[in-house]
């Protein structure tokens, strides 16, 4: 069995994870982003992450309406971005989704593209609609 599998260290090697003057991962930074020293810098990572976060969320409603694309009327496909969103995403993704719709366009995010922004206005439009019908469908209601 080699040295590593035993768990012994190769003397000429470097540990990545391991605290030196050069590397932030150390006890008290430990997990922290490349280049943070600290408090001075959580604002600017803070708004860093939110806008990697929000423009992840763009990227997946654009690649949700990309699937929906494929309905033959938009309504139907509008509708069914709606749903998804409304049906697997968590209230914190949806909130952030429609600040950033609220807000004025930001340079450094991505486009949120005319299906999904549409599908979007839709949640806004009914929030607390768990999801809503296909246009024609059936409400499933009393059996008669």
């Amino acid at each position: 069995m080699s040295a590593r599998k035993q768990g012994a260290t190769n003397p000429g090697a470097t540990n990545p994870g391991a605290a030196s003057a050069g590397n932030p991962a150390s006890a008290g930074n430990k997990g922290a982003a490349p280049g943070a020293t600290g408090a001075g810098q959580a604002d600017g990572h803070a708004g860093a992450h939110a806008r990697e976060s929000v423009a992840h969320l763009i990227k997946m409603a654009n690649d949700i309406g990309h699937f929906f694309q494929a309905e033959d009327r938009r309504e139907d496909a509008v509708l069914g971005v709606a749903n998804h969103i409304r049906k697997y995403w968590t209230p914190r993704m949806r909130d952030k989704l429609l600040e950033y719709v609220a807000r004025p366009a930001d340079p450094e995010l991505p486009a949120l593209e005319a299906l999904p922004r549409e599908a979007i206005e839709q949640v806004l439009a009914a929030p607390s609609a768990k999801h809503a019908l296909a246009p024609g469908g059936d409400p499933g209601g009393d059996a008669g």
